[in-house]
């Protein structure tokens, strides 16, 4: 089994964080200053529909997240479904907690096991 490299970890998962945002903040540039001009005159639905994209982004990247945590959640052997969960509605809160785990089953329990021995 490979080694689950923290350092790489965090540079996808800033990444991909960093994609997600700029994503969502150039979709709201540009409709708030161009869009919102030609459909609040033409057509009130449409508006109110392309206002959603923000947030469908924001959750086809959290499925991502998921599914990236879930495979690294795998790698390192353990078992968190609640965190999963977590980041398929919140991403950057599941991908913190995901952070948190790994830290504590690799450094500190792993620590405060070899300390018993």
């Amino acid at each position: 089994m490979s080694r689950f490299d923290f350092q790489k970890a965090i540079y996808k998962y800033a990444i991909l964080l960093s994609i997600t945002y700029l994503i969502n903040l150039i979709w709201i540039y540009y409709f708030h200053n161009y869009l919102a001009q030609l459909m609040i005159e033409s057509q009130g639905k449409m508006y109110e529909y392309i206002s959603y994209i923000p947030r469908i982004i924001s959750f086809l990247f959290n499925i991502s997240f998921a599914i990236l945590v879930y495979k690294d959640f795998k790698l390192n052997e353990i078992k968190s479904p609640l965190i999963v969960i977590i980041t398929l509605l919140f991403g950057f809160i599941g991908i913190a907690l995901f952070f948190i785990q790994v830290i504590y089953n690799q450094y500190l329990k792993k620590a405060s096991t070899q300390h018993t021995i």
